[in-house]
């Protein structure tokens, strides 16, 4: 039977774009694609990949979603 092996990837909303890059980046990770400006970006570290999707305010992150890829 199969398990699960492994966590790809994590998308987590935010309603500061540019404080959770850099909470991410200090914890290793790299940037590859979007920015501080933008509603999507995409950070790295090794093979696990971190998404952060803006959102209009600090509320609709604690009542929106989130996605996991589990491999």
């Amino acid at each position: 039977m199969g398990g699960v092996r492994s966590i790809s990837a994590i998308t987590l909303g935010t309603a500061d774009m540019d404080a959770s890059l850099n909470f991410y980046r200090a914890l290793g990770f790299r940037s590859t694609f979007g920015g501080p400006t933008s509603p999507f970006c995409t950070l790295a570290s090794g093979s696990c990949y971190v998404n952060l999707m803006l959102v209009a305010s600090p509320a609709d992150v604690e009542t929106g979603w989130g996605r996991v890829i589990f491999h």
